[in-house]
């Protein structure tokens, strides 16, 4: 069985048409369980009427208060009863076929496959996002560490699907985490093959801000959760941004501005360094390749 896992914040508008496409899943055997983060503009209401309505797939938990999209993802893989677990978010729309999909990729993922993720369209327009959207001929890949660690912006335009032993054998969103996924991918990329699929299977809308935006506008407010986020990216990855020193000289530099505002002056100091040191190594490397 799949679970799919929706954290979710004031999203009483954009729910109904999550809830209208897993109705139409050709796929049967799956629960929905919906973690509502807090919310105060009448979503617990309507979670309540549509678990009374279908309790037989129908799961809500409520969280006290709004504690960020990393502890409700959490708590969604906690509750979760399947052997996989889908996490959409309240504003994305699975196409009808989309968990059967799932259901069949999954049916066929090595033992060590912990995480496989999916194509989906944007909205408005249409346009094909998430890994390699563009490329053709191939139908699952597995997901290099250093394409995790290095590309900005793929693993958040995506529908991805974890093993529920991924979080059984102890991986956790950090709490105090509310943007910047990659250090969260990461760390899963070091124990478990991540798989991609060449197969669209649902839209994100983003005509109004969604739970990720809204995460990430929180996380901003956060210089110092920023700073100790990258800090740690970094040293977990530190091998792959030594092979790719202007990469390394920049989140270097985007490291020691963040302590700078919180005045961490002796860390910044410490990244600054790192940073000066990469760029050297960056320059160097080009030279070396111009006069091979």
């Amino acid at each position: 069985m799949i679970s799919v896992v929706t954290p979710t914040h004031n999203r009483v508008a954009t729910l109904p048409r999550l809830y209208g496409s897993l109705v139409r899943q050709t796929a049967k055997d799956f629960e929905w369980v919906v973690v509502d983060d807090g919310s105060t503009d009448g979503t617990q209401d309507l979670l309540r009427g549509l678990a009374r309505q279908d309790s037989h797939w129908i799961r809500v938990k409520r969280l006290p208060s709004n504690l960020g999209v990393s502890v409700a993802r959490n708590v969604g893989a906690r509750v979760a009863k399947g052997d996989w677990l889908l996490f959409i978010d309240s504003d994305d729309e699975p196409h009808p076929s989309a968990l059967e999909i799932a259901i069949h990729y999954a049916s066929l993922a090595a033992p060590d496959t912990g995480v496989m993720i999916f194509q989906i369209l944007k909205l408005p327009g249409e346009k094909r996002i998430g890994y390699l959207p563009n490329e053709v001929g191939w139908e699952t890949r597995c997901v290099p560490r250093e394409d995790i660690v290095l590309k900005r912006g793929f693993v958040e335009d995506v529908f991805w699907m974890a093993r529920k032993d991924v979080f059984k054998k102890g991986f956790r969103f950090p709490p105090w985490l509310n943007g910047f996924p990659r250090l969260s991918w990461g760390q899963l990329a070091k124990r478990w093959r991540v798989v991609a699929v060449n197969q669209v299977i649902g839209y994100a809308h983003y005509d109004d801000p969604g739970i990720d935006h809204l995460s990430h506008q929180l996380w901003r407010k956060r210089p110092e959760s920023q700073a100790i986020a990258y800090s740690l990216h970094i040293r977990a990855n530190r091998e792959i941004w030594r092979a790719h020193p202007s990469e390394y000289a920049r989140i270097a530099r985007s490291t020691a501005v963040l302590f700078l505002r919180v005045c961490r002056v002796r860390k910044a100091f410490h990244w600054y360094c790192i940073s000066i040191l990469q760029r050297v190594r960056s320059f160097a490397a080009g030279d070396s390749r111009q006069h091979q």
